[in-house]
This record gives C-alpha cells, sequence and structure tokens, in this order.
C-alpha cells in the first residue's frame, strides 16, 4: 500500500514491490506491506519515506500547440492558450480539455474563479471547464492592456467592461492602464490622461510626457511607468506643465527672461531650481497647456527671492487675451523663505488653451523701455483643477538591468529584463529580487518558493529572500515557453507543444 492505497499484489516468494518515486510528488509517502497465510493469518510493516527529487519530468500532456501566453491556475487545472485555442489540463488525472477561440491568446488570468483571457481579436471569459465562452469585449484587433477585468484597451480605444460598457478614443495608442478613486488612468506615448469612469467625455486632466514607456500599470498607490531600462513610481495627481521644475527646457517660451538652471535646493531637499532674472520691462517666461472651457483651475509655483524687487504672474487664453492679470507678487515672498505662489481661474467659453506666465510684465511703450528687477528662483510650476493647488506624491526610481522585458501579477508585480534580472514591486515599492545567469523566459507566476524559467533552460526555484533553493535544467532537446506553474506539481510548457509534469520541492 502506498499512501493508504493498494498498489501491488505478490502471491510467489521471493515477495517483492519495485517503486518509481520518480512517479510521485515530493514530500512524506507512507509505504505499508501485509502478509496473509492461507491461514488467515496476518502481519505488517510500515515505513515513511520522506521523497525530495530534483526537478524531473515526471509526466507529459501534448497542449493543441505552442502557447503564446503563460499559464494560470484553477483548481486542480492548469490553462495555457495559443493560436486559437484555450486548453486545460488536470494536473493530476492528465486529462486535456480545450476550447476554440478567436485570435491569438496574449494573457490568461483568474478572477475571483472565473478565467479570463485577451487575444488578438477580443477579451474573453470562461467556466473553469471551458464551458459557456463569453465574450467581454471583440474590437477585432488586439487587446493590448487591461487594468483588472474592467478596463480594456485595443490601439487608442479604452474601453470599460461592465452592466453599461463605453468605449473612448484616447487619440494615440495605449500603452498602459490605472484606476484611482473614480479616475481611469490612460498612458499614451506622449501623455497620461485621466478620465472620469462614469462614461466617455474629455479628460478631467493630463500630464505630458518627457520618454515614450514601454509599459505603465497602477498598484500601491503609484502609477507605474517603465522607460528605457527605469521604472518610475508617481503619484496619481496629474500636471499639464512640461517640465515644471526646469523651466530653462524648451517647453518653456523666454523672452527677456535669463534662466540659470540648477541655481538653489528646491523646496523638497531632493532637486534644484532654476535662476530667472530680468532687466528691462516686456519680459514673460510662459508655457501653453491645453484646458476645459468652463473649468476651474489654480496656477501655483514655489517662489524663493533673490535680490530683486518685482515680479508678475499673469494667465492669458491662447490669442494673448489676459484672464488673469499681471500680478506683482515680490512683495508677499519672505526673505530665505520658500513661498508657495497661487491663483485660481476660470476658463472662459470658447477657451481650449491657456498660457501660464510665472513671470509676465508687459512692455509699457515708453522709449527708452522702463527698467525691471527681477532676480528670485523659481520651482514646481503646477496647474491643478479645482480650487486648491495640489502636493504630488515623490517620486520613485529603481533602475533595471536591461532593457524591459515583460511582467506577471501575483502578490507581488514581478518584473523581469533583459539583463537577467527580476525585480520584486510591492507595497514596500521596487528591489532586486535575483540576477540569474540568462534572461527569463517570462516572469514568474507563483510566489513561494518562487519558480523561474531561464530562456537557455534552466529551473531555478527561490526562497522568500531570492536565494536558490534548487536549479536544474531536465530537458534539452525543446526550449521553455512562459512561467512554471505550481498547481501541486510544477508544469511547464516548451515549444515542441508539449506540457510536462514535474515535482516541485517539498
Amino acid at each position: 500500500y502506498l499512501d493508504g492505497s493498494l498498489v501491488a499484489t505478490d502471491t510467489e516468494a521471493p515477495y517483492a514491490w519495485s517503486w518509481d518515486p520518480g512517479l510521485q510528488a515530493n514530500g512524506l509517502h507512507t509505504v505499508r506491506a501485509l502478509a496473509v497465510d492461507s491461514l488467515a493469518f496476518s502481519g505488517e510493516a510500515q515505513v515513511d519515506v520522506d521523497l525530495s527529487l530534483p526537478f524531473g519530468v515526471r509526466d507529459e500532456v501534448a497542449l493543441p500547440g505552442v502557447p503564446t501566453a503563460s499559464p494560470v491556475v484553477l483548481g486542480s487545472g492548469v490553462y495555457w492558450g495559443g493560436d486559437g485555442w484555450v486548453a486545460r489540463v488536470d494536473s493530476d488525472a492528465l486529462t486535456l480539455d480545450q476550447q476554440a477561440v478567436s485570435g491569438q491568446v496574449l494573457e490568461l488570468w483568474n478572477d475571483q474563479g472565473i478565467l479570463y483571457f485577451r487575444t488578438t481579436q477580443g477579451v474573453y471569459y470562461t467556466g473553469a471547464d471551458l464551458t459557456g465562452l463569453m465574450p467581454v469585449w471583440e474590437p477585432g484587433a488586439p487587446v493590448d492592456a487591461r487594468s483588472g477585468s474592467a478596463y480594456f484597451a485595443s490601439g487608442s480605444v479604452l474601453r470599460a467592461a461592465g452592466v453599461s460598457p463605453w468605449s473612448l478614443d484616447a487619440g494615440e495608442p495605449i500603452v498602459g492602464l490605472g484606476v484611482e478613486g473614480n479616475l481611469v488612468y490612460v498612458v499614451t506615448p506622449t501623455r497620461i490622461l485621466a478620465y472620469a469612469n462614469s462614461g466617455p467625455g474629455r479628460p478631467v486632466t493630463y500630464e505630458r510626457l518627457n520618454a515614450v514607456p514601454a509599459d505603465a500599470w497602477g498598484g500601491w498607490g503609484r502609477l507605474w511607468l517603465v522607460t528605457g531600462t527605469q521604472l518610475l513610481g508617481r503619484g496619481f495627481v496629474l500636471n499639464p506643465v512640461l517640465d515644471p521644475s526646469a523651466l530653462d527646457a524648451a517647453s518653456w517660451s523666454a523672452a527677456g527672461v535669463t534662466v540659470a538652471a540648477d541655481a538653489i535646493a528646491a523646496p523638497d531637499g531632493n532637486t534644484t531650481a532654476e535662476q530667472a532674472t530680468a532687466s528691462v520691462e516686456g519680459y514673460a517666461l510662459g508655457q501653453t497647456v491645453d484646458v476645459k472651457e468652463g473649468e476651474t483651475y489654480t496656477f501655483s509655483f514655489w517662489a524663493y527671492p533673490g535680490a530683486g524687487s518685482e515680479a508678475y504672474y499673469a494667465v492669458s487664453d491662447g490669442s494673448g487675451n489676459p484672464i488673469v492679470p499681471e500680478t506683482d507678487y515680490a512683495a508677499a515672498l519672505t526673505a530665505g523663505n520658500w513661498s508657495r505662489v497661487a491663483v485660481t481661474f476660470s476658463v472662459p467659453a470658447g477657451v481650449g488653451q491657456v498660457v501660464l506666465y510665472p513671470l509676465k510684465r508687459e512692455a509699457s511703450g515708453s522709449d527708452p523701455p522702463l527698467a525691471a528687477d527681477v532676480d528670485l528662483y523659481l520651482w514646481g510650476v503646477r496647474l491643478d483643477v479645482g480650487d486648491t493647488a495640489l502636493d504630488p506624491a515623490p517620486t520613485v526610481t529603481h533602475d533595471l538591468c536591461g532593457g524591459y522585458a515583460g511582467r506577471s501579477r501575483t502578490s507581488a508585480v514581478w518584473i523581469h529584463d533583459a539583463g537577467g534580472c527580476l525585480t520584486r514591486l510591492d507595497d514596500a515599492g521596487p528591489a532586486l529580487f535575483h540576477t540569474f545567469a540568462t534572461p527569463l523566459a517570462a516572469a514568474p507566476v507563483t510566489d513561494g518558493p518562487v519558480f523561474a524559467t531561464e530562456t537557455a533552460g534552466g529551473l531555478v526555484a527561490l526562497d522568500a529572500a531570492g536565494a536558490v533553493l534548487e536549479q536544474q535544467t531536465p530537458i534539452n532537446d525543446a526550449v521553455p515557453v512562459g512561467a512554471l506553474a505550481d498547481a501541486v506539481w510544477l508544469w511547464l510548457a516548451y515549444d515542441d507543444g508539449v506540457a510536462r509534469r514535474m515535482d516541485p520541492l517539498p
């Protein structure tokens, strides 16, 4: 008897049974022998065996094709998706069920016991037994991004699923999505756009980007963007002002104003601020931003007085008509301290752009022009919706070891890169978890132990601290596809279209 089940009977001496432990899962097993003679007398013996085998192939199941997405586990089922199919392998019985789908599967995920997947044609869900396939959204094009199971993106189109679905066009390809409160954040190559979740409309606010992100998602109170080899976590408070603390950048238009970069420590204690000077009237330092007519905004910035005696701010529409007249704020500044200057205004009807001027004084027409006495430091220009100047959360940055290769989400977000590094992101922030000899085939879909798949075929088990527990290369005649799935047994698909069952560590 093995673990209480009869596995063999022998009626001739010598009495023996050959056990292949490779067909069993790692862990404690009980072997019991019972002997009964012709007079019905009996005796028995029992032994416990603690089995701990390295990674090794125990069984194989042929899939309908080569998977195109990492697997997901639901109960005892392991699910893969490929070109035109989704399949379920029972981890215990080794049976296969499959369902034809539209397009190539890009991602599968489990949402409260329901299997969801997105393809090159749409988003769908089905029961655990692959019956009752239902479309969530079928744009007829790849669904490139999602936030949970409620918001999806295909090309430039944002789709809200649910009882009353709606769609809107962001005007640019959507890189990633995030949700915070009643706003949906759409990340494009040039902007972050915040839309109300109540239905389609113009963005509530936005922020312009200096670099094109490769991916973006929301989590732990931040919007995370990957740009180049850097992971950046920023707050959900957006600011449409480009280069708000670099007033010497090309995004700012300066006339009669000299801007010196990195002139003094900024009020955040981490960055630097610019010095602005002007000696003749008719000076201006401004930037044009898009706004919504009828909306209320607060224009603000930080100022530190230098040797000057004057400083005027203003807001005008795109044609130069004043919305906030030139106002001298020099007297309101405190010597030796940073002060926040703020003014609230409403956008007139028919106006879609305004020019924000932290410095502006029109020429009087005098000949020669009158002298001006501007000398101060500026930092953190903002335009916020409403009547309050907001304070964004500090930005968190983390350097990857190479180009971004992808991510997965378990209780944490796992990010792998071309340099072979695996980064863990959770409520404590991003941290390097482990550096592998070769890049990973996919980000892990397990938490503990963390089972990782190297592109060269190596399988690695890591503990919670990122230390290697076990490392093996079970086969050399096929290449791993996607991540390792943990359904008591470990499952891994290869590029020969075969899913292989292996032992996990105990």
